[in-house]
This record gives C-alpha cells, structure tokens and sequence, in this order.
C-alpha cells in the first residue's frame, strides 16, 4: 500500500476511534450521569498513564531499530518476542504488587473510589493489552504494514466497544459493565494482532540473521529515556482531571473530562500525519539534511494548523452547548471550551518537534523540558483549581502545553536553524473560529437551543469553513491537486 493510503488509512482509523470514543463517552455519561462518569474518567486516565509506562518505551525503540534491522536482514522477530516477554513479566509483577498493597492505595487517595479495587485491577490488565498492542504497531510499522495495526486497533476495537456501550445504555449498565467491556476488547485486539503476526510476519524471518548480541540492552537503556518522556508528557495530559476530582469533586471531573475527550479530537489528523513522518525525520537527520527536515515540519505544521484549527476552532465555538448531547445533568462553559481546545491544538501542532528531539538522541533534553512543564502543571493546578474549578484546570494545562512546545521549537530553532512554524499557519483557526462563533451566536438565539439547530449550526460552519478554505488557504497548486483528484473519483 503507497505511503499516501496509508496515511489515509490511519488517518481514517484515527478518526474513526476518536468518533467512536466520543460517541461511547457520551453513552457512558448518559447511563452513569455526572458523578460515575467521573469516577471512570479518572480511572480511564490511571489507564492512560499506565500504557505510557506499561511497554516502558520499549514501543518506541522497536519502532526506531525496527527499520533499520528489517533493511539488514537482521531477525527483528526475536528481538521483538524477547522485549514481549519482557513487558508482560513486568506487567504481571505490577498486578501483583497491586493485589497485595491494592487496599492501601486506595485508602491513601483523597478521590472517593468506593468499591473501585477490581475496577483498578481491570484496568491494570487492559493496560498489559494495550501495551502489547503497543509493541505490534512498532512491528508492523517497522515492517510497512502500519494499515493492519490500524484495520483491528482503530477500527474493529473501537467499534466492537462502542457497541458494548450502546448495549450497556440499553440495559442501563453499572461502571462495572463499562470497565470490562474495555478490558475485553483490547485483549481481543492484541489476540487478533498476534495470529495476524504468527500467520504473515514469521514467516519473513525464517533465514533472517539473529541481531548482534548485547541488541536488547542498548534498546532497553534507550527506552528508558523515552519512557520517561512519554511518562512526563502523559502527567501533563491526564493529571488534570484526577486533581480536579480530588480538589473538587468527581461530578466536576466528570463535566471536564468530557469536554476535554471532545477538545483531543483535534490531535485525530496531526497525529496521523506524525506518526508517519516520524521515521523519514529520522532518516533524514542521520544524513545531516536538515533543510529537508525543515520542509517536512513546515509541511506538516501548514496542513496540521489547516484541519486541526478546523476542529479546534468548532469545539471552541460550540462547546458551551454540549449539554445538549451529554444530557442536562452536564453543564460547559464557553471560556473552558476554549482554554482546552486551544492547550491540544499547540499540542497536536508541535508535536512532531517532540518527535525530532526523541530521533536524534536528545532524549534527556526532551526530558528536562518536559520536567518543567510537569512542574509548571502540577503549581498551576494546586493555585488555580481552588478559585477557578475546572477553567483553572484547562488553564494549567494550557501553561503546561505552552511551556513544554515553546521549549521544544526554541531549541530546535537555535541548534538546528529550523524554523518550521510561521504566523501563515495561525490564519486558518483564527478565520474559522470567527466563522464557529457566528454560528454559536445563532444557536443561542431563542427557541433555537436545541439539539437540532446545534446539528444544523454545525454543518453550516463545516460548508463555509470548507468554502473558505478552498478560496483562501489553499495555494493554486493545492486547488489544482484538489481537482485532479476530486475529477479522477468522478466527483467534478
């Protein structure tokens, strides 16, 4: 499959997970109302910070030697079955540690989780699951085959979930039936990867060279580095909504963290695209061409800053209204739809310069930036959460955002003469967040606050953000692309 399917692919499996994780969330919230939904937000954030530390970077390092081993005809099989079993020893010691000092935990924690220990112990096993799904991305992609990863991971996984979901709805299920259904499906998942490896991989390194000896212990102490990295970024991503629940409580983290689910649909296309540049950035700053690195950012960064500020700018708009599709137990604020949305934008924006740190082996100056916006989060929450709630919260984290992306692009800037970024890609959120807020006024008017008119406000905003950007962001060579290919599908 060429590399522009692929991306579609995964881009389409992004997209597809995002939406169904959205539509599951709202059913969720719908069945459990405010204050459970709460409480498994914030053990859907335990879960999230545990599939950073779960493959313990491993992920990331067999995604960086993966290439390289395959072009030499290296076995990169064993490697990976060795780093397996390694993560799933790990694992299993954690689950024990946790049955034994369990109780204990969750007496020391100012959050009310009341009869949530199996629900922990869930969550630890889907943790394993997800890591192990973790791991075979890194081997499919290593292998040019990234579109099966996402054919079972972002496909058939999200989708089989979000059915358990509706199901649940229907039979007005406990969080018990929420937390399981979670679990079950990533296993299946990592079980449908691994026939699908045995089946198609194995067989390509039957006469494959074994890899030099000592191979495991210079992946192992490098991932450590990016473990640690990944780990760092995550507290700034997930701790928000778990001092929100212990600072005020878990009906106003279950408020946040549903807005904040919908304010990261904005990484869905960035993200795809980063994952796929990542390697060739490698690549091409191990030849030292850094002018073509920078072309490859600046690339990204105009396209990122075009479908992301799409996003970013309607949820910013409409947000506020989200009641309307959570239930009228929820109420959102306008300036927190904007605070969030604007804190994963820079996100999802300048993430790939996190990447260009990671793959040319400053990891440890990607860890003492990180480290800095951890600390800037953790003061920000104590400070403003207090007087402020939950904008207080979506406050620290877009410090923590801030902090961490403008310590990035400084230093890349200063060393490597790379400037990636200009104002040119700020002009598309702006246009369509002047765009989303004309159609929010609309929606506010009597009588038209309905679920109804917000849907009809929404594809009005989508038709014109499309319009002007075809007449305006896009260059005569990207039009004239745009209808090279729109004409070969038999659609002008």
């Amino acid at each position: 499959m060429s590399g522009w399917k692929n991306s579609l692919v995964i881009s389409g499996g992004m997209m597809t997970q995002q939406i169904a994780v959205f539509l599951g969330n709202v059913l969720i919230a719908r069945s459990l109302g405010p204050a459970d939904f709460g409480v498994f937000a914030i053990l859907k954030n335990v879960y999230s910070v545990l599939i950073i530390l779960a493959p313990i970077g491993l992920d990331l390092s067999l995604l960086k030697y993966g290439g390289i081993y395959v072009a030499k005809g290296l076995d990169y099989r064993s490697l990976y079955m060795r780093l397996r079993l390694i993560v799933l020893i790990l694992n299993a010691l954690a689950l024990a540690l946790y049955l034994l000092l369990g109780d204990e935990i969750l007496q020391t924690m100012a959050v009310d989780l009341a009869g949530a220990h199996l629900f922990v112990i869930l969550t630890l096993i889907s943790a394993a699951a997800g890591s192990d799904l973790q791991l075979m991305n890194s081997v499919l992609k290593s292998n040019e085959r990234p579109q099966i990863y996402s054919f079972i991971a972002a496909y058939f996984v999200p989708l089989l979930r979000l059915v358990l979901n509706l199901a649940g709805l229907y039979w007005n299920a406990s969080l018990g039936y929420f937390i399981w259904v979670n679990m079950l499906a990533l296993a299946l998942g990592s079980l449908l990867l691994t026939i699908y490896e045995r089946v198609a991989l194995k067989p390509l390194f039957v006469t494959a060279e074994p890899p030099p000896k000592g191979t495991i212990l210079v992946v192992i102490r490098e991932s450590v580095w990016m473990v640690m990295s990944l780990f760092q970024y995550g507290m700034i991503r997930f701790l928000d909504v778990l001092a929100l629940g212990m600072l005020v409580s878990t009906k106003a983290a279950g408020e946040y963290s549903a807005l904040s689910g919908m304010a990261q649909a904005i990484q869905i296309y960035p993200q795809a695209i980063a994952t796929t540049i990542g390697p060739r950035i490698a690549g091409l700053m191990s030849q030292g061409k850094i002018r073509e690195v920078e072309a490859v950012l600046a690339n990204y960064m105009r396209n990122a800053s075009r479908v992301g500020g799409f996003i970013f700018a309607g949820i910013a708009a409409f947000g506020n209204k989200l009641d309307l599709v959570f239930g009228a137990q929820f109420s959102f604020s306008a300036a927190l739809a904007f605070v969030l949305c604007l804190g994963w934008y820079l996100s999802a924006c300048y993430a790939p310069v996190g990447y260009l740190l990671s793959m040319v082996g400053r990891h440890k100056l990607e860890s003492f930036i990180l480290n800095i916006g951890t600390v800037v989060l953790v003061v920000a929450l104590y400070l403003l959460i207090p007087p402020l709630g939950a904008l207080g919260a979506g406050l620290a984290v877009l410090l923590a955002f801030s902090t961490v992306n403008f310590g990035r692009y400084v230093f890349i800037v200063k060393q490597h003469k790379i400037r990636p970024a200009s104002l040119r890609d700020f002009y598309a959120p702006t246009i369509f967040l002047l765009v989303g807020a004309v159609f929010s006024l609309i929606c506010e008017q009597d009588g038209f606050r309905t679920f109804p008119i917000l849907v009809l406000c929404c594809a009005g905003y989508s038709l014109c953000c499309m319009a002007i950007a075809y007449r305006v962001l896009l260059s005569d060579g990207e039009r004239a692309a745009l209808g090279k290919v729109l004409q070969s599908r038999g659609l002008r």
